[in-house]
């Protein structure tokens, strides 16, 4: 993978990030970050596709904004 690396913004009183289940209300979301992280992003539809083939996919939030986003 070769993801652009987005400079992290630390506030001293942030709270811990913790992880979800990505949620198909989540992937507006995190096609954002995709398309900003990527050269040759994935689509909506793959990401659907994902969802709906039941691989395990995880948010990662932190005060309520998603910093990031995996599938296995």
């Amino acid at each position: 993978m070769n993801a652009e690396p987005v400079p992290a913004t630390e506030s001293p009183d942030a709270s811990p990030a913790s992880l979800r289940a990505l949620r198909e209300s989540d992937l507006e979301t995190v096609l954002a970050i995709e398309t900003r992280a990527y050269a040759f992003p994935w689509t909506l539809g793959i990401f659907r596709d994902c969802l709906n083939a039941g691989y395990p996919a995880w948010l990662l939030v932190q005060d309520e904004t998603v910093i990031g986003y995996g599938i296995v």
